[in-house]
């Protein structure tokens, strides 16, 4: 039996990830690595998605009964990534619309431009915004998102949580 459709579809938006890793700049390095750090049914939280060049690595890695949790707080990328995953049929990811910090409330993403462009892997949380200022959504939770517990961890998360 073959692999299912949904599976076929990410993996082939991943090996192209992984392939243009070493090629393109705007794909990271460490994608076309995960494998050694995520085994199926991992559980894994891509922090700062943007448009998912982790998450669809990371879905595939994880495998039907791993899970990805995309997390992004822009809402263009926001919205990029719920398509794309419906697209892809990526059963196993889901898309957050939050920002993650140490204390939970309510802030302004700063969003730099770089020649007239957003910079939106370069967003941060910012009680005195300036440059293309985004609020964050009226629906974000009242508490920092936290993933589940997973049994094990490839990654420290402490950072994570410490801003």
């Amino acid at each position: 039996m073959g692999c299912p459709v949904s599976s076929r579809r990410t993996a082939a938006v991943a090996t192209a990830l992984r392939w243009g890793a070493h090629r393109f700049p705007f794909v990271e390095d460490e994608v076309a690595d995960l494998r050694a750090f995520v085994p199926p049914g991992s559980v894994c939280v891509d922090v700062g998605a943007e448009y998912g060049l982790y998450t669809w690595v990371l879905a595939t890695l994880a495998g039907p009964s791993g899970r990805v949790h995309s997390v992004e707080p822009l809402p263009g990328p926001h919205r990029w990534l719920r398509i794309t995953a419906r697209l892809l049929d990526a059963r196993n990811v889901t898309v957050h619309r939050a920002a993650l910090g140490a204390r939970s409330g309510r802030g302004r993403l700063s969003l730099p431009m770089r020649r007239g462009l957003p910079v939106h892997g370069r967003a941060y949380l910012s009680p005195r915004a300036r440059t293309g200022p985004a609020p964050m959504p009226s629906s974000a939770p009242p508490a920092p998102w936290r993933p589940p517990s997973a049994p094990s961890t490839s990654w420290p998360t402490k950072p994570v949580w410490s801003g």
